[in-house]
Order: structure tokens, then sequence, then C-alpha cells
């Protein structure tokens, strides 16, 4: 029974859930039946459920004993459990979605013919809405629900309290439409520079979307606004006018909902990135500052946890800008909403990164070590910072040589990382190879042709880069 759905599903309740659950049952069932014998079997093993305890053979006997076909009453029981947890599930999500509420009572009214409840319900809503300030680009389809309840009721002509026809029912659609078009639209084109993605990209009029948004009547709708700038900008790749987003997104933050920050804080911090890899005044304070506010507010943080990548991604910034202390603390404070099985690798990584800041080659190393290098992106960042350490520190010259070699033929292998990043990281294995030999007098490069060949590239640790070309210059 240990991978059926029922304990599946059950595993996942808390202990309050489960005491709910059951009360849940009593009120259709009597505790002396089968269906609560079996709730209550299940209780006392959560939430290990060890497999010997919940095997199908030793449940039966535990709770059918005497009772002919049990292996038949046991599924019996199985199935109508399960669909009283779907229906306690059901009915937690009911309590905390207010609009599922709303609308099912409208259908209710309607139902039963009482319209005037149905059209005073409407307007109750409306005012309600207004008062909590609803959040989210879905309240944009509420909106559009509601007024479709309104004029899709036979009597709706005969009253006024909520005057609206067919055009208005449109402009709330479009309005959905667009901004969720958009939004959708955004976070593809997200997943496909995070990742290597070979599927050709099909904008889906997104071109003409972005244009009608321009509009004054879609502009008065603060999701289309940004999530339109955000769209023009992107598809342009011109991230010059990342201030206007950023403050047009701050002053409409309690607009959305806490996944929509979530994304649109991964959207600003995305277009702060391009600018600072093509170089712009101060983009690098830029991204910390948004680091630093994103962290303060809370949207770093999705359905409880960071990813790996948002972790690792603020402490390099933090480092960037030489806020050492200010990432040592983020990794302590933080650390723990990494989920667990890329925790460990995810903090050393970010400890060693801290370590690099500090010159502290050695202890950079001892942390790079402990790594499991399951993760393509920890590895790859892993593979720098050993490249780095190596250059800093005598005596690894066999070991620098051997790891550049290694670094290469991994990106030629690895598939999940996009090639935009490959050929970062590879630009990086270059320049560092030149410097390197620049340093131990094998290559007679100047240190001018080094700086010059650096800022030519696009490559990942330009910082450090520029910073041991410099010093080549006073050798």
């Amino acid at each position: 029974m240990n991978k059926s759905k029922l304990i599946s599903i059950f595993k996942t309740l808390s202990e309050a859930e489960v005491k709910e659950f059951g009360k849940f049952l009593e009120h259709t069932y009597r505790k002396t039946g089968s269906i609560y014998l079996l709730y209550s079997y299940l209780k006392k093993w959560y939430p290990e459920f060890p497999d010997k305890k919940i095997q199908k053979e030793y449940v039966e006997k535990r709770l059918f004993k005497n009772i002919e076909n049990a292996e038949r009453r046991l599924f019996d029981t199985k199935f109508s459990l399960s669909k009283s947890l779907k229906d306690f599930l059901i009915k937690k999500q009911l309590e905390s979605s207010s609009s599922t509420k709303d609308f099912l009572f409208l259908e209710a009214l309607k139902a039963r013919k009482l319209n005037d409840s149905f059209f005073k319900e409407i307007e109750e809503i409306k005012k309600r809405w207004v008062r909590e300030k609803v959040p989210g680009i879905d309240h944009l389809y509420e909106k559009y629900k509601l007024a479709e309840m309104y004029i899709s009721h036979p009597y709706h002509s005969l009253m006024d309290q909520m005057p609206i026809n067919q055009f208005d029912l449109l402009k709330l659609l479009d309005q959905y439409y667009f901004a969720t078009k958009l939004y959708s639209t955004l976070g593809y084109h997200m997943s496909r520079n995070s990742v290597s993605e070979t599927q050709e990209e099909d904008t889906y009029f997104i071109e003409d979307i972005i244009q009608y948004a321009t509009s004054e009547e879609f502009q008065k709708v603060p999701q289309i606004q940004l999530l339109s700038k955000f769209a023009d900008v992107i598809l342009k790749d011109n991230f010059e006018d990342y201030s206007v987003l950023k403050n047009i997104f701050f002053e409409h933050l309690d607009i959305y909902t806490k996944y929509e920050k979530y994304d649109l804080y991964s959207l600003l911090n995305y277009c702060c990135l391009q600018n600072y890899q093509k170089e712009l005044p101060n983009s690098t304070e830029e991204l910390f500052e948004l680091n630093r506010f994103a962290t303060t507010h809370g949207l770093i943080i999705e359905d409880g946890y960071i990813s790996s990548t948002v972790f690792r991604n603020i402490v390099i910034v933090g480092c960037l800008v030489d806020e050492l202390e200010w990432a040592e603390q983020f990794i302590a404070e933080y650390k723990h909403y990494v989920q667990v099985e890329h925790q460990k690798d995810t903090v050393l990584i970010c400890e060693a990164s801290v370590a690099i800041g500090k010159n502290n080659f050695e202890e950079a190393l001892k942390k790079i070590v402990s790594i499991k290098y399951q993760n393509p992106f920890i590895a790859a960042h892993a593979r720098c910072i050993q490249l780095q350490c190596y250059y800093e520190l005598p005596g690894y010259d066999e070991l620098f040589i051997s790891l550049t070699k290694s670094f290469a033929i991994f990106l030629n292998r690895v598939e999940i990382i996009s090639e935009i990043s490959k050929e970062r990281l590879r630009d990086f294995i270059f320049l560092v190879k030149k410097i390197k030999k620049a340093k131990d007098k094998k290559e007679s490069t100047s240190a001018i042709s080094l700086q010059k060949l650096v800022k030519s590239k696009n490559s990942v640790n330009k910082k450090w880069l520029l910073q041991k070309a410099e010093e080549l210059k006073k050798q």
C-alpha cells in the first residue's frame, strides 16, 4: 500500500490536518465502521508508514481477520477512504479560496431562482473586492467571470445594480487575456534562457499584443502596463529602461500575488543581469539592491523554498559588490530555505564564493572538495572557483592545466546548461589560461593586451579576470 495514492496523499497532511480529517470522517461514518477503522490504523503509523505495517496482506489480517473475502473488503474500504480524503482536500481548498466559494454560492442562488439575492450578492462581492484590494492577474478573470454571470442571468436586463453590456464584457476578457498572454510568454522566455532549449520559438502574436497593450485603455491596467514593457524590452534585448520597470513594480507591488511577485522579481533580476553583462554603469549595484529589496520583502521565497540558483546568484552578486558580511549573513539566515537535496552543495559553493572574496583560497578549496557535483550548474560554478584557487596558490600548476581540459570536456557533454551560459564559461577557461601563461612568463602577451582581450569577451568572473590582468601590469 505504500505506493498507493491514498498513502502518498496521507503523507502530505500535517498533524493538525490528520486530526481534522478524522473529525471530517466522523460526520459521515461510524467510528466502528471499516472506513474509520482504516483511517485510525493509518493514523497510528503516520508519518513514517513502515513498509511492513502497511503491506496489503498485513493490513487485511489486522483489520479484517474474521471477514470473508478480506482482500475485497480492504479494496472497497481503501477506495472509500481515498474518496473521503479527496473531498476533505477540496473542502480545505474551498476554505482558502473565497472567490471560488462566491461563484459557487451565486450558482446556487441562480439555480434556486433567488434572483434578488443573486444580484445583491454580486454587488456585495464587488464592494468586498474593492475594500480588500484583491491581488493577482487571475483576479482580472474573476472580474470577467462576475460580469459574465451577471449578464448571462435571464433577468439581468430588468436589474440596474450593475449595468453592463457585451462590449464591456469583452473588454474585461481582453484585459485578462492580454495580461495572461504576456505573463506566460515572459515565463517561457525566461525558461529558455535558463536551460538548454532546442524547440523553435513561436511568439504567437505577442508583438501584436504588445502593440495593442500600449493603448490608453490597456495602460490603465497596471499588470498590462508592466508586463507589456517587460515583453518589449526582453524581445528587443534592450534593458536600459530597467529603472522604469523597477519603479512600476515597486509602486504596484500589492496588486500581485506572492507567486507573481516572485516571477516579476526574477524578470527584473534577468533584466538587471543583462545590463551587468553589457557592462552598463552601476548595473552590479542595481542588481545587489534589487536582491536586498527582494530578500527584505520575502520575494525570493516560493512555496516555502529558495531555489538553489536564486540563492547562489544572490551570494555571487553580494561578493561582486564586496558586501561579504551581508552575503555571509544571508547564507546563515536563509540556507534552511534551500531544498534538502540541494542544500549542502548550495551552501558549500556559496561559502566558497565568500572565501574567494576574502582571498582565503585554501578555505575555498576545502569547501569545493566536499561538493558532490550532482547539479550541473553548481558543478560548473565549482570548477570556476577551483581554477581561481589554482591560479592564486603555488604548486597547483598541473592541476590547473588538467582542470581546464576536463572543464571543457564537461561543457561539451552536459546538455541542460544553455549555449549562452556555456559560451561565457568557455570564455573564462580561455582567458584564465591566457592570464596564467602571462603570469608564469610562458607567453609574452602584455597586461594591456590581456585587459583588452578580457573586455572583449562576455566571460563569467570578468571582474576577477580584469583584476588579475591589472596585477600583471605591476609586476
